[in-house]
């Protein structure tokens, strides 16, 4: 069986996790191979023509260029991908010579909403699993606590909204005769008429995904089912604490909490704010915070001692800085099913987070983690003392093994691809 995976680029947590699906695949027996619109240094990636290129590259900034004029003179609080135009991926041979069309994160052009409706009529088996809610939103990548998409989006708060430090709300039982059609509407609209006839099945990497999914007027009546993310647990697998604290030179008398964003402080969604808050509740004498990533703000707003590891892209070194701290803490306030926390998890490090998206689907409370009130950073603070003072890593271990494993993932898309 052959199945090509789509994804725009080859960085980010999408890619990360569609690469590590297809590697799922690929233990199964499912000939497995990924296509990105930029990069595609992975050794089972399909090459671009340098044409083909030049029309991708077209395409991205031409959809820029409408975003750009869509939103001049408005106050626009989120990023948004329009995806009103793209590329014809039907022309590709790997596309008409596939068993399986697998979509991940395809914005930025990489395909044309006409294409979709090509595939329809070539009678493709298409799944597309949802790495954020981009496809059935009006161009927003998380819509937070607006749920016109239900419906159909307008007045969207991501165009309109005038602090970028606010959570985006639509209010409940709102009338829907005064929602005023804007740019996300039109957004929406297309992608709607798009998969209109499209037989796909839509995967929602979390429970809360594929329920959004289901409810949203673009994938109303299509299949949604929920089938969670890999890891290779053979990577990220368990070591011993004090050796890789000492690798790393990482304190040995203190209790390490980690925490890994890029840009957190600047997008609300990541729950910065209350992750600071958090950690100005615990003694500056008895933790130390290790940060990987871009948040090198935390270092001047804290007391506690702060380590700043800056970007690490080896696993080997990654799985070392998991293994080494004592609670890894993820403060997002809407998130799927983060990367990061079926990788700590993964290294027996157990996690902290609020109890929001898809983290009830990796963290079991008090048992390989602590899920806190949703935005209460009195709870969050409580969740990472309880982490770290008790010895969670074998059942955080055992979670992963028994759920998320490449084996146990393969074998559910294998089966959803034989499916009639």
């Amino acid at each position: 069986m052959r199945v090509v995976h789509l994804v725009t680029t080859e960085s980010g947590g999408a890619a990360r996790a569609a690469e590590r699906i297809a590697a799922a695949e690929r233990k199964v027996g499912i000939d497995a191979v990924m296509l990105y619109a930029e990069g595609g240094s992975e050794k089972e990636c399909i090459t671009w023509h340098w044409k083909e290129k030049l029309q991708l590259k077209f395409f991205n900034r031409f959809n820029h260029a409408v975003q750009k004029k869509a939103l001049s003179g408005k106050n626009a609080v989120r990023s948004i991908s329009p995806d009103l135009y793209g590329f014809d991926i039907t022309h590709l041979p790997v596309i008409q010579q596939t068993d399986v069309i697998h979509l991940h994160w395809v914005s930025d052009g990489m395909i044309s909403p006409g294409s979709l409706k090509k595939l329809a009529e070539m009678g493709k088996k298409v799944v597309w699993t949802l790495h954020d809610q981009r496809p059935y939103t009006g161009g927003c990548h998380y819509a937070e606590e607006c749920k016109r998409y239900k419906k159909m989006c307008g007045s969207c708060p991501a165009l309109h909204n005038g602090d970028a430090g606010e959570i985006l709300r639509s209010p409940e039982n709102e009338d829907r005769s005064q929602i005023k059609s804007d740019f996300s509407t039109k957004c929406q609209a297309v992608m709607r008429k798009a998969v209109e006839k499209l037989d796909v099945t839509v995967v929602g990497c979390s429970k809360w995904m594929t329920e959004c999914a289901a409810e949203s007027s673009t994938f109303k009546g299509k299949k949604c089912i929920n089938i969670p993310n890999p890891i290779d647990t053979d990577i990220f697998d368990v070591q011993d604490r004090s050796t890789v604290r000492k690798l790393l030179g990482l304190p040995l008398d203190k209790k390490l909490i980690l925490f890994g964003a890029e840009n957190a402080d600047s997008d609300r969604r990541k729950g910065y704010q209350e992750l600071l808050s958090a950690l100005r509740k615990l003694p500056a004498d008895e933790y130390s915070c290790v940060v990987f990533g871009n948040s090198k703000e935390l270092k001047t707003e804290l007391d506690i001692e702060v380590i700043s590891l800056g970007f690490i892209r080896d696993d080997f070194h990654l799985k070392c800085v998991y293994n080494a701290c004592d609670v890894f803490v993820s403060p997002s306030l809407f998130e799927n099913l983060a990367n990061t926390v079926m990788e700590s998890l993964s290294c027996g490090t157990p996690v902290t987070a609020f109890g929001i998206g898809g983290m009830a689907d990796m963290i079991n409370h008090e048992e390989n983690g602590y899920l806190a009130e949703a935005g209460n950073s009195d709870d969050l603070a409580a969740g990472i003392m309880y982490c770290a003072d008790h010895d969670l890593r074998e059942k955080a271990r055992n979670t992963v093994l028994g759920k998320f494993t490449y084996n146990i993932i393969g074998t559910r898309y294998k089966k959803l691809y034989e499916e009639d």
